[in-house]
């Protein structure tokens, strides 16, 4: 077994529990948290998904994201990635909003996080292949490539 998550309608109402990678396989609606770490620069940190990931390996993406386990609230979630991708605790986080994004035939519920942070970053690599920050005019090149994940630009956008 992979790892509970709530299983969630076309609403993003919970209407029971899933394994995740049944959820996955089945291309169901789910919830997720994205996180942007921005330093005092106003640099936004991206990370390259590890190759070895089932989605979008070798794409840049948000600074840290991941699914909300079941029962978890979009916070705790928020907190606990950020602690498992990058080493980061105790920092405090801002809520930007929820969202929906809908891209290669699945729903994705996205609670959207802000983290302004100037510390040491220990990227997971068992899930990031390398980390940086990027200035916007850096982000907006990355994204004109076709290296990043289909959400990143307009999850990246709430940060305007």
């Amino acid at each position: 077994m992979d790892e509970l998550i709530d299983h969630v309608d076309e609403e993003n109402n919970v209407i029971g529990v899933m394994d995740r990678a049944v959820v996955r396989a089945r291309k169901l609606p789910r919830r997720i948290v994205h996180l942007f770490v921005v330093n005092s620069k106003g640099e936004v940190y991206f990370h390259r998904i590890a190759p070895s990931k089932p989605s979008f390996g070798g794409l840049w993406a948000s600074s840290a994201s991941g699914y909300v386990k079941a029962g978890e609230s979009y916070e705790v979630a928020a907190k606990r990635e950020l602690a498992e991708e990058l080493g980061i605790t105790g920092a405090p986080l801002t809520h930007l909003g929820d969202f929906m994004h809908d891209f290669d035939g699945v729903k994705r519920f996205i609670g959207l996080f802000l983290c302004v942070y100037n510390g040491i970053i220990t990227p997971d690599p068992r899930e990031i292949a390398e980390g940086k920050f990027f200035t916007k005019e850096e982000a907006e090149r990355l994204f004109a490539s076709g290296k990043a994940v289909p959400s990143l630009p307009a999850l990246y956008h709430h940060l305007e």
